[in-house]
């Protein structure tokens, strides 16, 4: 099945805690039935969501259009002349969809359910959540496909090799330095709920992989048929998800001494990998022999739990990084 991580929106509820939340919460059937179960066993009437790994569907929608888009788009390829071998690439793009086909959020359909003066027996969000009977847990969020108001994306691609020797102090071989990166400037999403459009800005968050600048860059040197390798690969720092950020910001704003969340700020992550490979002619065949190290300094995935931590997993790591830790490999390739 299609199982995502959620964070219930009515974790933490009591028979006493204020809000249209709370009190939407209050009149689920299996919610009523946990607190009526806790008051004659003697226990403090709580909801706490008891696992965040929630069985969550994708279904379809016979109403659905096709989608329209603008996009623009201008890049430039410099070669200067006093610089030889040396090539910089620039393309900037803008994106913008309206209609766009794609799914409701888990966590924006238990927002638009819940934190709404519509009653949730009226709410056509709250249709699609389903909870136990007996004791309020979450059970299914059916996430269908609907023409949402629309998406927009705009960044920038850059890509510069230079290509060099060093035979004039007496260095062999054949150099190469590349660089690729990609600055994102907007990454937002928006959609009609119930009280008009929503717009979510998803830039910079590890939860939908947005970061606002990631990088890769080499250098490699090449003799006859030997060829060396040295690549870093550059994670920006991210945020694990900005719905959490603003969730904190607002409650910080009535409690001033509120701690900061654990692992919202992911920091920056360093990959350094090192290849090398000799080629060798036999007869009429070609063997190439090869071996590397992939992540040298043993980096691996920021510490990124299950729970409460969108982007985290239940191995405690996030895929999007390197998650095997330091490790070798040989090979060799025959052509003939």
């Amino acid at each position: 099945g299609d199982f995502d991580d959620v964070s219930d929106i009515c974790d933490g509820v009591t028979p006493a805690t204020a809000g249209r939340i709370a009190a939407n919460c209050r009149a689920n059937p299996g919610i009523q039935a946990l607190f009526a179960s806790q008051a004659a066993n003697g226990d403090p009437q709580l909801f706490d969501q008891s696992g965040t790994s929630i069985y969550s569907p994708n279904a379809g929608n016979l109403a659905l259009k096709e989608e329209t888009a603008d996009t623009f788009s201008v890049g430039a390829v410099i070669t200067p002349s006093f610089l030889k071998r040396f090539t910089l690439s620039v393309d900037y793009y803008d994106i913008r969809i309206k209609d766009a086909i794609t799914a409701y959020g888990n966590q924006d359909i238990l927002s638009q359910c819940y934190d709404s003066d519509l009653a949730p027996a009226a709410n056509p969000f709250c249709s699609d959540v389903a909870r136990n009977p007996n004791n309020g847990q979450l059970s299914g969020i059916i996430q269908r496909e609907f023409n949402l108001a629309g998406f927009k994306t705009a960044g920038l691609d850059v890509a510069a090799e230079y290509r060099f020797d060093l035979n004039a102090i007496g260095i062999p071989g054949k150099w190469n330095i590349r660089y690729d990166a990609t600055h994102l400037f907007k990454y937002e999403t928006s959609f009609v709920g119930l009280t008009g459009l929503v717009t979510t800005d998803e830039r910079g968050e590890l939860n939908s992989g947005t970061f606002k600048y990631r990088a890769r860059g080499s250098l490699s040197w090449r003799s006859d048929a030997l060829t060396l390798r040295w690549t870093a690969i550059y994670y920006g720092k991210i945020y694990d998800s900005l719905t959490r950020l603003n969730e904190y910001r607002n409650f910080k704003a009535n409690n001033p001494n509120a701690e900061y969340p654990l692992f919202l700020d992911i920091p920056a992550v360093w990959q350094h990998n090192v290849y090398a490979s000799y080629n060798l002619k036999i007869r009429d065949a070609s063997l190439r022999l090869y071996a590397g190290i992939t992540t040298v300094f043993d980096k691996t995935s920021p510490l990124l739990p299950a729970g409460d931590v969108f982007s985290g997993s239940s191995n405690n790591y996030n895929p999007t990084y390197d998650v095997a830790g330091r490790r070798f490999y040989l090979g060799a390739t025959l052509n003939f």
